[in-house]
């Protein structure tokens, strides 16, 4: 298995197409990476995967999800390949 395939899709943004480090939850529904919905709320104002008119731009932070994305990523750090442990690895923290 890639990597890649590891890591659940909702940790992505759908407009940065990386991981998400500050996901908030927009008014359309849908969770993105804070500064890159801020950004296209102030220049478009509509939903970028529904292109419906944002009628609120408050974004509201999804601390649920941040917590699983950092959990994911410090266990996906402590283990390598083969699913040894990398405990004498003390960067696996960023």
């Amino acid at each position: 298995d890639k990597e890649e395939d590891k890591i659940p899709s909702k940790f992505y943004c759908p407009l940065t197409k990386e991981i998400m480090r500050d996901p908030v939850i927009a008014f359309d529904g849908n969770v993105y990476e804070r500064e890159a919905i801020e950004k296209h709320l102030k220049e478009k104002g509509t939903s970028p995967l529904t292109n419906a008119k944002a009628y609120i731009t408050n974004v509201f932070a999804n601390k649920q999800l941040k917590e699983e994305i950092e959990a994911h990523c410090l266990v996906s750090k402590m283990f390598d390949q083969e699913g040894q442990s990398n405990e004498n690895d003390t960067n696996f923290i960023e």
